[in-house]
């Protein structure tokens, strides 16, 4: 809300459920919390190919095609862990 004093998110980790749906909304939720010019998203299990990682990648990715957030950078051994990087586009200042 406008109205509030909760100092904006320069650093938001999405990791948790790893269902697509969950991530993406978390995804969604933190939009609006961040510090517009200063902020990093960190995304888990995005980066290899264990089962687990399947739904949180697509969720990334979803939010790359809506215009949600842009990555920066990408690593991890492809195989059991792998991390996103990113930044929201579109900011609207609603922290």
């Amino acid at each position: 809300n406008s109205n509030s004093s909760i100092p904006a998110c320069v650093i938001v980790s999405i990791d948790g459920s790893h269902a697509m749906n969950d991530v993406l909304q978390d995804l969604r939720n933190f939009k609006d919390a961040v510090d517009p010019g200063n902020h990093i998203i960190i995304a888990d299990d995005t980066r290899c190919r264990s089962w687990f990682c399947e739904p949180p990648t697509r969720a990334w990715i979803a939010a790359i095609k809506e215009g949600l957030i842009r990555e920066l950078a990408c690593w991890g051994d492809h195989q059991t862990s792998g991390y996103r990087l990113g930044k929201v586009q579109g900011w609207t200042g609603k922290v």
